[in-house]
């Protein structure tokens, strides 16, 4: 039975409600990483502007089909409903039907597919293998009989498609290697892409634990979970530390730290919030650490070719 649609959402463009749906505002975590293994590669020689675009573009549709893949699987699992906070939602609110739903997972991963034939193509056997992995990672986030997200699992799904795969990945496509800088990169990465997902199962703890959803946050509970938190907000920056003591010549990448406040105040924020609503700012927040991050770890790879 077709849900009622929301007033505001009836009188919006179609376009614009898809568009929302996909999450916009969290598709800089599949694509920053790629930039960063771009300008890392960059530093060994040239690179492939025709292999960057196309894998960006493929990350995006599978980022956007797990996006979409996330709302009707929770929405199957009854995990999300009328009062669920964070992006999506547009099942719940009768925008889209569930058949929309299953059509836009099929078409974005499809779609991805396709656009990533020709890296596969070019570069070989390792890349398919990288690409199944993150394929089925991001679709057996919740869905299948053994969904990452709802047996403790996401935060590891997400930090080795969206860190190791994702920035190691980019940076073999490019150089045909991969160096121990380039996986000490993924992992910075890939603890800040797992830190937005943590931020979110925080906020999420007495909900998730009602329907039977399990995750590290509700299994721990909140004190330990905030430390956990404070882990993954804090660790990239250590491991940048000491990249640039082994590597001094990456000293332009210390430019990351200033991030630390961020982190900070995030975990701060998690640890004493009181409501469901109090921690929610957290999980944008977290996406936004994220993007800083690798943004400015771009920047510092920039300073370096152009002093080099």
């Amino acid at each position: 039975m077709a849900l009622p649609i929301h007033p505001t959402l009836a009188s919006m463009p179609r376009w614009r409600v898809w568009l929302i749906a996909s999450r916009p505002r969290t598709l800089t975590t599949s694509t920053t990483p790629i930039l960063l293994a771009t300008l890392l590669a960059w530093q060994q020689g040239p690179v492939s502007i025709r292999l960057t675009i196309l894998m960006l573009l493929a990350s995006v549709l599978t980022h956007a089909g797990c996006n979409f893949t996330n709302d009707y699987f929770d929405s199957v699992h009854g995990v999300d409903g009328e009062q669920t906070l964070g992006p999506g939602g547009m099942l719940q609110a009768g925008a889209l039907t569930s058949a929309d739903l299953r059509r836009a997972i099929i078409a974005c991963f499809g779609l991805a597919f396709v656009t990533a034939v020709p890296v596969m193509a070019t570069i070989g056997w390792p890349v398919v293998g990288i690409a199944i992995f993150a394929a089925c990672v991001a679709f057996f986030y919740t869905a299948g009989p053994f969904p990452l997200a709802y047996n403790r699992l996401g935060e590891i799904g997400v930090f080795l498609a969206m860190g190791i795969a994702m920035v190691g990945g980019t940076y073999y496509v490019h150089t045909g290697t991969v160096t121990g800088t380039a996986l000490t990169l993924a992992t910075a990465v890939g603890l800040y892409a797992a830190a937005i997902l943590h931020a979110n199962n925080i906020r999420d703890i007495e909900v998730d634990r009602a329907h039977g959803k399990i995750t590290l946050a509700n299994t721990w509970g909140k004190p330990i979970a905030v430390r956990e938190y404070a882990f993954l907000a804090i660790a990239p920056l250590v491991i940048t530390i000491v990249l640039v003591i082994v590597q001094p010549e990456y000293w332009p990448l210390l430019i990351s730290l200033t991030v630390l406040p961020r982190g900070l105040r995030i975990t701060g924020l998690l640890r004493n919030s009181n409501t469901v609503e109090e921690s929610n700012a957290a999980v944008p927040q977290s996406a936004q650490l994220h993007m800083i991050f690798a943004l400015l770890i771009s920047l510092g790879l920039v300073i370096m070719k152009v002093l080099a």
